[in-house]
């Protein structure tokens, strides 16, 4: 129990951290914003500064209460997201708009009172402003400390077909992550509108010229992250890659954390290449147990597989035919093991 207390009490303690350097902000902005509003002709008058003071103190308690119920102190930002930043800019901006309404609605007896119409607008904007880049600098610092700790791992050079929202969050993962053994250089895309630009701040190239920095740049692998992908696609995008003497495997999905998931990014299954459901081979099991079987193709990636499945059901005699003597000896010392 008192673990798990010191745990949560540990976490909390960075929110208070931004919270308090949240505050500190609003007060620099807000007191910069009174000695120009002193000096400014038409401005506020300097008797007014009392009224400048509760207008204040009224947009402080409103912007750490919008920001608290957004969920802004629960976020952890040394991770880039864009919704989190959405929400800061919203929360602040309806903080500094209900602001206005509740002074005014409290001075409604006394309509000479400074009201703080620009007051409220300006801070607003430069403490949001300010609370911004404070998160993008630290999201910025950070990438660069995991950087500099992973500078001395040797990355091989990879590149990701596909530069969607997949690949994009990859291609992140990749370069930010500490456990990560890929260095994404390039996207391959078909879209147009992708080609010649970057994502992610990699290159984005058509499959012609990506054949060829594949070969300059000694890229060995090549990840597929496309979402949605069909069976058809995949054995296409297979046999494009192998072509070049690439290793080519999938990437299905992301996991957040602190580091990536090296089991989603996988090597090529027989569901993959098959263009149809895969046989279940434990139902037919008996049918081959005992017997002589020959596979056609053995050496090669869907027929190597075969003789895997093939090999667990018991035949008396398997005979493995390929062009490739190199592949059907590979598959036969696998089997060797069984």
């Amino acid at each position: 129990m008192k673990k798990l207390f010191l745990k949560i009490l540990s976490a909390r303690r960075k929110h208070f951290i931004l919270f308090i350097f949240d505050v500190l902000c609003f007060f620099a902005v807000t007191f910069f914003y009174y000695l120009i509003a002193r000096h400014a002709a038409n401005s506020m008058p300097v008797d007014d500064s009392l009224a400048f003071l509760v207008n204040a103190v009224t947009q402080l308690v409103l912007m750490s209460l919008f920001r608290v119920l957004s969920g802004n102190y629960a976020n952890v930002w040394r991770y880039p997201n864009v919704r989190a930043y959405f929400f800061l800019v919203i929360s602040d901006a309806a903080a500094s708009v209900l602001s206005i309404f509740v002074i005014r609605i409290a001075n409604y007896a006394y309509t000479g009172m400074y009201n703080g119409l620009w007051q409220a607008a300006t801070i607003g904007s430069l403490v949001c402003l300010a609370a911004l880049m404070a998160r993008f600098t630290y999201s910025l610092i950070y990438v660069g400390m995991t950087r500099k700790r992973v500078g001395d791992i040797e990355k091989r050079p990879v590149a990701i077909v596909g530069a969607g929202s997949l690949g994009s969050s990859l291609a992140s993962e990749l370069k930010n992550s500490p456990n990560s053994v890929y260095n994404p250089v390039f996207f391959i895309d078909n879209d147009r509108g992708k080609i010649g630009n970057r994502v992610s701040s990699l290159p984005v190239y058509d499959f012609d010229h990506a054949r060829s920095l594949i070969k300059k740049l000694d890229v060995q692998e090549v990840i597929i992250a496309i979402a949605n992908k069909s069976r058809d696609e995949l054995y296409e995008l297979y046999n494009l890659y192998s072509a070049l003497d690439c290793k080519v495997r999938v990437f299905d999905s992301i996991i957040g954390g602190d580091r990536m998931d090296q089991n989603k990014i996988r090597d090529f299954s027989i569901e993959d290449l098959l263009s149809r459901e895969p046989v279940d081979f434990e139902a037919g099991k008996e049918y081959y147990r005992g017997k002589t079987v020959l596979v056609t193709g053995g050496g090669g990636s869907i027929g190597s597989e075969i003789c895997r499945q093939v090999a667990k059901c018991g035949p008396e005699k398997l005979i493995i035919f390929d062009i490739y003597e190199n592949n059907a000896y590979d598959i036969q010392q696998v089997l060797c093991e069984f």
